[in-house]
């Protein structure tokens, strides 16, 4: 069998060139296309911020809309922030920070951000499942895209993090920037091999896409790049010539990785944030297998195929829904990993970065029960291949609109109708902090920042940890300025009765915090919290943050 140069582009799905536009195609005609596509995806938007409400914002997207009003302020570098091991800084950030600029610091932005977001992935996963495909095709492979992404939106089972894990449909999706939304470069990747071939500017738009991704979050080196790599070396062995745009996308997409390091360094060296090492530690070969088994179990439960205690009706028709987009998912890739020597770069890209997904949950610590947002951004990349490699002769018929579009509407609806917005406890807290004046103090991670995006920064509660027997500011999502007893007077703490984590030590309960900070002046319970009120500045006994160093 000879190997095809990779000059020639056969694919397995829609053709990347269709025939000529009509001529005398006028304004009006085209304003109205416009619409069509775009209403969709605007009823997609909306829902999506209706189904975001229905999962709580916590300190995880408190934290991002703090640094986005730094950004917002003029503090491009984010200056004394320690940030987690992704930074989210060249995407979800400015898009927080945008949203902020017309909407103020509100707990509403968390679920505005998680819309567009989500609806930005859709509208590039639609793009290159779309292609150059009109009318009545076009119409289906959007709407198996959507389809797709929704299928977990009302299945499963929401807990809420203090008891444990269990995180599914729009807590995982739509709950704050967590990896999932990251998948945009890994998109726009794909849609510029498939729309930018042959054209000079291709090599430097991925070079900076590269870039601006792994400044963002190292998935985009690990899976993103990698999966490029992988892609691009088989086109050139397949060539065999390294003088074409493959071999210079692949010197690109190599060049991006001490590019990205470099500014981040410069970022650092400029008083810029710092952050902490991502975990991208090989796991032992012995628990490779354990982890194979957990990745088995976890792709049902991305599509939403978890176990719901006294499901109604209707989420029993949304796990149908799911079990059918993940048998659509599974059948379009067999059929691009059997199509594999005539498909295009965009199709391969998409099948290689599933694997790197879900290779990488095996090979890396980072595999474990309740870590399913580390593979999240998977759904999207899945949806892309099923939309763009659904049959042609299903996706010509008339009859398919109708269902693809009710397939993509169920869950979301269904979600949006069925689930209320539940009770917010940091709401209850900072209403009853702000009525008592107390308006500065510190807490266990997930009561602080909550706290203070839900007081709209009006009760502002900095995280703290427990080190031997004192406090300590905690290095992960937080500001240096923060702790500083010369700037800010902490007055309270906010103590709890359970863990944080399963199996972490019980250490902020009031008695342990009374141990440290003495007796309190008052202590009142505020829903499951108590809150323990001094009458000195309580700065003065945490420790300063261990600085990052990465």
């Amino acid at each position: 069998m000879s190997v095809q140069s990779s000059s020639v582009e056969v694919a397995t799905g829609p053709p990347d060139d269709s025939s000529e536009r009509p001529a005398g195609r006028g304004p009006a005609r085209r304003a109205w296309s416009a619409a069509a596509l775009a209403t969709p995806f605007l009823v997609f938007c909306v829902l999506c911020f209706f189904a975001s409400r229905t999962a709580l914002s916590d300190s995880d997207a408190a934290n991002n809309s703090l640094q986005a009003l730094d950004l917002l302020h003029g503090h491009l570098l984010l200056g004394g922030w320690i940030i987690g091991d992704a930074t989210y800084y060249t995407f979800e950030l400015p898009l927080y920070a945008m949203i902020e600029a017309v909407v103020g610091f509100h707990p509403i932005v968390t679920h505005i951000e998680s819309a567009i977001a989500y609806t930005i992935v859709a509208i590039l996963a639609s793009a290159i499942a779309k292609n150059r495909t009109r009318g009545v095709e076009a119409a289906v492979r959007i709407g198996v895209v959507l389809a797709v992404m929704t299928a977990s939106m009302d299945t499963g089972i929401v807990t809420p993090i203090a008891q444990g894990p269990g995180i599914y449909g729009p807590v995982l999706l739509l709950g704050e920037a967590n990896h999932t939304t990251t998948v945009a470069f890994l998109l726009a990747m794909v849609l510029l091999l498939q729309r930018g071939m042959g054209r000079r500017s291709t090599p430097w738009l991925m070079l900076a896409i590269l870039t601006l991704g792994q400044l963002s979050d190292d998935t985009v080196r690990i899976v993103f790049a990698g999966s490029l790599l992988i892609v691009l070396c088989w086109r050139i062995l397949a060539a065999r010539s390294v003088r074409n745009q493959d071999g210079l996308l692949a010197l690109m997409t190599i060049a991006s990785i001490p590019l990205s390091m470099g500014i981040r360094l410069a970022v650092r060296s400029l008083g810029g944030f710092t952050m902490v090492a991502p975990p991208t530690q090989i796991a032992p070969s012995d628990v490779w297998l354990k982890h194979l088994k957990l990745i088995v179990h976890s792709v049902p439960e991305l599509f939403g195929d978890v176990h719901t205690p006294h499901a109604t009706v209707v989420q029993h028709l949304c796990l149908l829904l799911s079990l059918l987009a993940m048998g659509v998912v599974a059948a379009a890739f067999l059929r691009g990993t059997l199509g594999w020597f005539r498909s295009e770069r965009s199709d391969q890209l998409l099948i290689i970065s599933i694997v790197m997904y879900l290779g990488g949950y095996m090979l890396y610590t980072l595999a474990m029960v309740g870590q399913l947002h580390e593979i999240s951004g998977a759904l999207p990349v899945m949806a892309a291949l099923a939309g763009r490699l659904f049959p042609t002769r299903l996706a010509s018929f008339k009859s398919m609109v109708p269902a693809v579009a009710t397939a993509a509407l169920i869950p979301l609806v269904a979600c949006v109708a069925t689930r209320p917005v539940p009770p917010s406890p940091p709401a209850q807290l900072a209403s009853w902090l702000e009525a008592h004046n107390l308006t500065y103090g510190i807490a266990g991670y997930w009561e602080s920042s909550s706290v203070t995006l839900a007081s709209s920064n009006k009760v502002q509660v900095r995280t703290v940890i427990s080190s031997g027997n004192e406090f300590a500011a905690f290095n992960w999502e937080t500001k240096a300025s923060w702790y500083d007893p010369d700037s800010h007077n902490a007055t309270f703490f906010i103590a709890r009765f359970w863990p944080t984590d399963p199996g972490a030590p019980i250490d902020l309960t009031p008695s342990f915090v009374e141990g440290i900070l003495g007796k309190p002046t008052m202590a009142v319970m505020v829903g499951t919290y108590e809150v323990l009120v001094y009458n000195y500045n309580l700065l003065h006994k945490v420790q300063p943050a261990i600085p990052a160093n990465s």
